[in-house]
């Protein structure tokens, strides 16, 4: 019997750097402080290799943390808008039976409703804003980068807007991430070649509307990524060069 081949991962997700990773109003989140969190993250549901976990949450740190846990765990993530009704977002959780269900106050109400019309479905709901859910943390120190799984390994299943039809799942292994992310950096400027926890190591700022993602508000733009929360602008980002490493 042959013995079994050892998959290399496609590339390190996140490298414990003490950079800033993500401006969020007042606080600077570094890199080492998402891996940490990450990994509080990750305990908080039980799961096994390939089992899928979804996101329903506005945008906000924490939403970049579940995600880490997700592939920590080597399962798949599954983010949903969190604008989608309840009828929209149980035929996804029907489809992809999640074993855990990362949300918000804002979007708890919606995964009740939801999680009502599937009785069969035992999906655990973690709240970002419930008392007990871990805090994000400050000044972490870590020395281990956390790693994608193999190019071929599932990695996140994307549902389409549905307009003309119920709404499919694309599926993305980590090798197409991986490319996704090289073709970003061969045509955008913020690629440095210093060690990096992806192949570029922007800062990121989530914006809470259109106005505040305004360059004139937002002094630390000329070296940031500006993600804005309302979806209607994401199209049009206020994006800039990443600081050297």
């Amino acid at each position: 019997m042959n013995a079994p081949t050892f998959q290399l991962p496609a590339f390190a997700l996140l490298r414990p750097l003490p950079k800033p990773a993500i401006l969020w109003k007042d606080t600077a989140i570094s890199y080492a402080d998402l891996l940490t969190h990450s990994a509080a993250l990750a305990s908080l549901y039980f799961s096994s290799p390939g089992e899928r976990v979804v996101i329903f949450s506005e945008n906000r740190p924490e939403w970049v943390s579940a995600l880490l846990s997700i592939w920590r765990n080597r399962c798949v993530v599954v983010p949903v808008d969190a604008f989608s009704p309840a009828a929209e977002l149980a035929y996804i959780l029907g489809q992809t039976e999640p074993v855990a269900i990362f949300c918000s106050a804002k979007t708890t109400p919606v995964v009740q409703e939801a999680l009502g019309t599937l009785p069969a479905l035992n999906a655990r709901m973690v709240c970002f804003d419930n008392e007990d859910f871990p805090a994000i943390p400050s000044g972490c120190v870590a020395d281990t980068p956390l790693m994608a799984g193999a190019e071929d390994t599932l990695a996140a299943i994307l549902f389409t807007s549905g307009t003309t039809g119920a709404p499919k799942g694309v599926m993305l292994t980590f090798g197409n991430i991986k490319v996704n992310l090289e073709s970003v950096c061969d045509r955008v400027p913020i690629f440095t070649p210093q060690p990096a926890p992806l192949p570029c190591s922007p800062r990121i700022i989530f914006c809470r509307s259109s106005a505040a993602c305004s360059p004139p508000s937002t002094p630390a733009a000329p070296s940031s990524s500006l993600t804005p929360s309302t979806p209607p602008t994401w199209s049009a980002p206020c994006a800039g060069t990443a600081p050297p490493c």
